[in-house]
């Protein structure tokens, strides 16, 4: 797929040198670059991939509250009914979100790069530290993530003062948060070892 997209993109920028990154290829199907039917197969085949790519998302993104939030970080335990009701509802509030930031980005390529930088940010200092340092607790990541994101998006709503990019910024703060969070709590990551042993349904829990 990457040779045609690369093809179509080119082919936009040299008959259309003033389109939009984020709309160029779909501008040769609309505006009569392409035969009928090839154009009308490359609108069908870009609006089932926003379709499927949209829900992948919403899906993935409400199975983490159900899991993760609901069940694992607030402890309430919930039936099969039960996590469908909040599967539902986590699904609509984070269309909801989504809508509400793509109003404040003119393109979705620019949302893309806002959204990059953000995750990039929070993610890379608590996903490195799981690896190369032991001493790193759920805490200081949840600290370290939230600060991040905090940090990152009043930075560039404030325009970036003194042309200083948002990472510059954010990310010494977020691996600083990672760090002296996690020396002030416990570590828990041989508590959740042990529990994971002792489960019933695990091989050394079944053993004991």
């Amino acid at each position: 797929m990457t040779v045609p997209v690369a093809l179509l993109g080119s082919a936009a920028v040299v008959l259309m040198p003033d389109i939009a990154p984020d709309t160029a290829i779909l501008s040769l199907a609309g505006e009569g670059y392409l035969p009928v039917v090839i154009g009308g197969l490359l609108l069908g085949g870009a609006l089932a991939f926003i379709i499927t790519t949209g829900s992948s998302f919403l899906l993935s993104g409400a199975g983490n509250v159900v899991y993760d939030v609901v069940q694992r970080m607030l402890g309430r335990d919930l039936g099969e009914q039960g996590r469908l009701r909040v599967h539902r509802l986590a699904v609509l509030g984070i269309a909801a979100i989504a809508y509400v930031l793509g109003r404040f980005f003119p393109t979705v390529l620019e949302l893309q790069l806002y959204s990059y930088t953000v995750y990039g940010v929070a993610l890379a200092p608590p996903v490195l530290a799981i690896f190369f340092w032991p001493r790193a607790t759920r805490w200081g990541a949840l600290a370290s993530m939230t600060l991040a994101v905090v940090v990152t998006i009043t930075w560039e709503q404030l325009g970036r003062p003194g042309d200083v990019h948002s990472v510059l910024v954010s990310l010494p703060l977020t691996l600083l948060t990672l760090v002296v969070v996690s020396l002030l709590t416990p570590g828990s990551r041989d508590d959740d070892l042990d529990r994971v042993d002792a489960a019933p349904g695990s091989a050394e829990g079944g053993a004991r």
